[in-house]
């Protein structure tokens, strides 16, 4: 079986033609788009309409144009974070469409410890994304897993062989000036 591998160019070509494609990162290999065809995500996976995407980036300067300031609590946290398995969010700004953030005001930003995906996301910008897998199911971790469940979608060269376990996942409460965690992963905050 011949898995789908494109190499940077040929993998930006497809997103920028509205394709969608999983890129390897630090934790679990992800679902990938640019943010005009985030709703592609949704049809592919079954995912939640409710549920909003996250964005990845390369740099904190690429992230912050999608969130309402950056407050020095931010800066500390992402600089401890980042590049790494942490996920902020955030208040998002005037730049995430709904089909992102699903009416939740909010944008869950990282910056994955990968060169392959941080090359990638230094010629694309940010993705939406969110982990590969039929919604409801543990992420596919395995290029050959992944293809055996989506045999239409290319995958970015490079090494998969992230942690396996999801980023950690804080959110900023605007109200008590105070993080709180949604989901434990490898990063302690």
């Amino acid at each position: 079986m011949a898995l789908p591998f494109l190499d940077v160019e040929g993998f930006l070509a497809h997103l920028r033609a509205g394709g969608v494609g999983v890129i390897p990162t630090d934790t679990v290999p992800g679902m990938v788009a640019l943010p005009d065809y985030a709703e592609a995500i949704y049809t592919l996976k079954g995912r939640d309409r409710d549920k909003p995407l996250i964005l990845l980036g390369d740099s904190s300067q690429d992230l912050r144009l999608f969130t309402r300031g950056w407050l020095p609590a931010w800066a500390t946290l992402a600089n401890r974070g980042w590049p790494g398995a942490l996920t902020l969010v955030l208040p998002a700004s005037d730049r995430v469409s709904a089909q992102i953030h699903r009416g939740q005001e909010t944008i869950g930003v990282r910056i994955p410890n990968h060169a392959e995906a941080r090359a990638l996301l230094a010629r694309s910008g940010p993705l939406v994304s969110t982990s590969v897998n039929p919604s409801g199911t543990p992420a596919l971790l395995t290029p050959e897993d992944i293809h055996a469940a989506f045999p239409d979608l290319p995958l970015l060269v490079g090494t998969y062989a992230g942690s396996g376990t999801a980023s950690t996942v804080v959110r900023w409460r605007e109200s008590e000036w105070s993080w709180e965690i949604l989901r434990q992963g490898s990063f302690r905050v």
